[in-house]
């Protein structure tokens, strides 16, 4: 069944972190969402009075089909009485690829910047786990473990075939087909990072599905094709037991094949696993990266202590790049990007980072270098693109500036900085009437930024009209009257139409 849009549905996700993605996309790709009221809600969370209260408004619920009912995706008492239209997703799952994951550690903990902890369900292994419960040394467990026949330990064909078999069925259950994409591509694909977290083609696929369920439109399947080129989830992965990737002759993992784990680096899996029997893990590198956001100096030390633990967390020197780059050290972020590029030539943010560093140096042309080359590793990037206009703009090319600034508004059209950006260089590239219309939209999408007024009066001033460049400062001044460069602006306004 299709469901039709209609202006200013309510709609709630219910399900796990797969119901969270979705609804993130929806948010991004669908044009529709913005005049929508969109909520999530986790199915283990106690349902409070207010979320009760939306689930009663909502007009549409987007739940998840499991093997076994949850609490609210399955219809117990908590989605009694309710109003809405129900449409179910189907879990996806890669659990066969690891047949011991889904106990957490037994020393996992959620702390205050990794709320499910390092070793949590996700990341988990029972095999270990019940070696730490014997008290078996690290080595000898990690020995045992890797010449354990696992394909008859857990009888890995069969575990396969109702792996598939319940992918069908619950596809079939919500109308959705996944579960051929799984069986014909798995062996030769990485299609999922941990038991539960997809790669790109099937978070693609499940979401187009979606969109085209509950009536998200033509548009929307087409951007998030275009656009979205890596998955949504978390870059960690679980890795495969070299035996299991034997039996199911997988070509993309073996015993030396280095997986993400966390912001450490690669790691094999006998790596992975001695590191999991210690409980072993980088948390300066962790707790550093979250407190970026919340206290640069103290990031910057654990960053830099934890970079000496896993000097090759390619991940860790670009965080640390950006915690350089916010508290001013400008020598220190380019060092700090440069490593992490070397470690990772081909990861369009770090790309992207050296880049930003680049040009906050004034060194514009490889500034223009490494923003080409992010481009080119994520072309669906509208910050990349915007990076880029920067640059040639920077350089003096504003053709260039214009032609670069209208790819980033393409990647996302509803970002009020983009559209004010591409106005401000079109304004610059002698095209002032198209962009002062184009930082109007900016305006429009967002009447409450009071960048988005300033670039319009600097817009309006530039042509010589002043009066409308007034009030365009007055109405940028009611919002932040001490935005940068906003009251030299008006005193030069001032000045110009005494």
């Amino acid at each position: 069944m299709t469901l039709e849009y209609s202006p200013a549905r309510r709609i709630v996700f219910l399900g796990n972190c797969q119901l969270l993605a979705l609804s993130q996309l929806y948010q991004r790709f669908a044009p529709a969402a913005a005049d929508e009221i969109i909520n999530y809600f986790a199915p283990h969370e106690v349902i409070t009075a207010n979320q009760r209260c939306v689930l009663e408004a909502a007009d549409l619920i987007v739940a998840q089909r499991l093997d076994m009912p949850s609490r609210l995706a399955g219809g117990a008492d908590e989605m009694s009485g309710l109003k809405a239209v129900r449409h179910f997703v189907p879990l996806l799952s890669g659990a066969f690829l690891w047949p011991y994951a889904g106990t957490p550690h037994p020393r996992n903990e959620s702390l205050w910047f990794m709320p499910a902890g390092p070793y949590d369900g996700e990341m988990s292994d029972l095999y270990l786990n019940r070696m730490i419960e014997k008290d078996v040394p690290p080595e000898d467990a990690v020995a045992e473990y890797l010449a354990l026949d696992i394909g008859r330990a857990r009888r890995l064909d069969g575990l396969r075939a109702l792996a598939i078999e319940r992918q069908h069925a619950r596809d079939a259950a919500c109308g959705y087909r996944l579960a051929d994409i799984i069986a014909r591509h798995v062996q030769d694909e990485k299609l999922f990072r941990t038991p539960h977290h997809p790669e790109r083609r099937l978070t693609v696929s499940l979401a187009s599905q979606l969109f085209q369920h509950i009536g998200a439109g033509d548009q929307a399947i087409a951007a998030l094709h275009g656009t979205l080129r890596t998955s949504p989830f978390p870059r960690t992965e679980l890795p495969i037991h070299p035996a299991i990737a034997r039996h199911f002759q997988l070509t993309y993992a073996n015993a030396e094949t280095g997986y993400a784990i966390h912001a450490q680096g690669r790691q094999t899996f006998a790596e992975f696993a001695l590191h999991y029997m210690a409980f072993d893990w980088n948390r300066e590198l962790e707790e550093g990266i979250a407190l970026i956001g919340h206290d640069l100096a103290r990031a910057i030390t654990l960053l830099t202590s934890g970079l000496a633990s896993s000097p090759r967390s390619a991940e860790g020197w670009y965080c640390l790049a950006e915690a350089h780059r916010l508290a001013g050290d400008l020598p220190a972020a380019e060092a700090a990007d440069r490593h992490a590029v070397t470690l990772d030539p081909t990861e369009a943010r770090y790309l992207e980072s050296l880049g930003k560093t680049l040009t906050m140096r004034g060194s514009w042309d490889d500034a223009a270098s490494y923003a080409d080359r992010a481009a080119m590793c994520d072309p669906g990037s509208a910050a990349i693109h915007a990076l880029r206009a920067h640059v040639a703009a920077g350089r003096g090319d504003f053709a260039a500036a214009a032609a670069c600034a209208q790819q980033a508004a393409a990647c996302d059209p509803s970002d009020p900085d983009i559209l004010g950006m591409f106005g401000d260089v079109l304004v610059r590239a002698g095209r002032a009437d198209d962009g002062i219309a184009m930082i109007a939209r900016a305006v429009a999408l967002a009447p409450g930024k009071a960048a988005v007024h300033f670039a319009l009066s600097q817009a309006l001033a530039s042509t010589g009209r002043i009066d409308v460049a007034i009030e365009a400062a007055a109405r940028a001044r009611v919002i932040d009257p001490d935005h940068p460069g906003l009251p030299q602006h008006i005193a030069f306004l001032a000045n110009i139409s005494s």
